[in-house]
Formats: C-alpha cells, sequence, structure tokens
C-alpha cells in the first residue's frame, strides 16, 4: 500500500489524471496517510469537467450565453 512504501522511507508517487478530489477517491487515501503519520502532499489537477468544455470552447460562465454551472456525481453509499 501507499502507507507501507512510503513509511519503509521510499518516494512514492500516486498520478492520478485530473483532481484526484473530483470523481477520485482521494479522501480515503488522505486518510490512510494521516492514520499511518507519513508526510504526503496532494498536487490537485484539472478535472475534465472543467477542461472538456474549455478544449470545445464552451464557455461555462460567461453572462450571456450560461445561466448556471453544475457538477454533479451520484453513487449509492450501500451497493444498492
Amino acid at each position: 500500500s501507499l502507507a507501507q512504501e512510503m513509511g519503509a522511507g521510499k518516494k512514492v508517487v500516486r498520478l492520478k489524471a485530473g483532481d484526484p478530489f473530483v470523481f477520485g477517491r482521494a479522501r480515503g487515501e488522505v486518510e490512510t496517510l494521516a492514520k499511518a503519520a507519513v508526510a504526503f502532499r496532494v498536487v490537485p489537477g484539472l478535472s475534465s469537467a472543467i477542461t472538456g468544455p474549455l478544449l470545445a470552447g464552451v464557455p461555462l460562465t460567461d453572462p450571456l450565453l450560461s445561466r448556471s454551472f453544475a457538477v454533479l456525481s451520484g453513487f449509492d453509499l450501500h451497493g444498492k
């Protein structure tokens, strides 16, 4: 695991596309590393929720073209 490798004195990189806190599992990894008392840092990336429209030339917050902008995620905590 990340915590074991880091606790053994190794430098570890967990590379993830996009922002690890948007549609990612960063919270669980951060909690595990904090409990293991290993030093770490999170470097945010750019979420596809923002970069996709940007690359397509779609303004997300233009006052004349966009009334609102939201990013939603849905899941069932109970696996149903």
